[in-house]
């Protein structure tokens, strides 16, 4: 139904295709993070340590470079972020990033259920922003880019309106002992 051309991008037995590059890229992450399981590679290190895997794959091909416009240059991440926070830090970077999203969530959760209708429109949206997030991060790396910042502030504000309907009144009528 859809055009060759579009059909041959996402055949994984076509060479230079997307769908093969990436699950060459993500073999490689694997295989980063197996060298230094604990701490990775170190953030930002993926194109060196790529450049340190890189070369015959179990399939005898080499390892894609990227076409960036001016030449083939070694990819600045997996094209999963997952697989990256574990190529550049390590089990423990993965699970940092796995425990700060479970609690994200929690809290966008939490703020959903609360009484205060802006306060459930935030968690909810705050919710389902992270979870479209988390799936398209398995395809993408964009951790470190400004464009997820409005997501970040929303978690933050469901987070701040979560916490907020637990706060215990100081003694002092309201104001915090110093």
């Amino acid at each position: 139904v859809a055009p060759s051309a579009l059909t041959s991008r996402f055949d994984e037995g076509t060479a230079g295709s997307d769908t093969s590059d990436r699950v060459l890229l993500w073999k490689s992450a694997i295989a980063i993070g197996g060298e230094r399981p604990v701490v990775g590679a170190g953030i930002g290190n993926f194109p060196e340590a790529y450049a340190g895997v890189r070369g015959p794959d179990t399939t005898g091909g080499d390892r894609p470079l990227l076409n960036q416009g001016d030449g083939e240059t070694l990819p600045f991440h997996a094209h999963n972020a997952f697989l990256t926070v574990l190529a550049e830090q390590g089990v423990l970077g993965l699970g940092a990033l796995l425990v700060l999203g479970a609690l994200a969530l929690g809290s966008a959760l939490a703020t959903a259920r609360g009484a205060d209708p802006l306060a459930r429109l935030v968690g909810l949206a705050s919710g389902a922003g992270l979870a479209v997030w988390g799936v398209g991060q398995l395809v993408n790396v964009n951790l470190y880019e400004p464009a997820v910042l409005p997501l970040f502030c929303l978690v933050g504000l469901a987070s701040s309106l979560a916490r907020g309907g637990r706060r215990k009144p100081s003694a002092q009528g309201g104001r915090r002992a110093a």
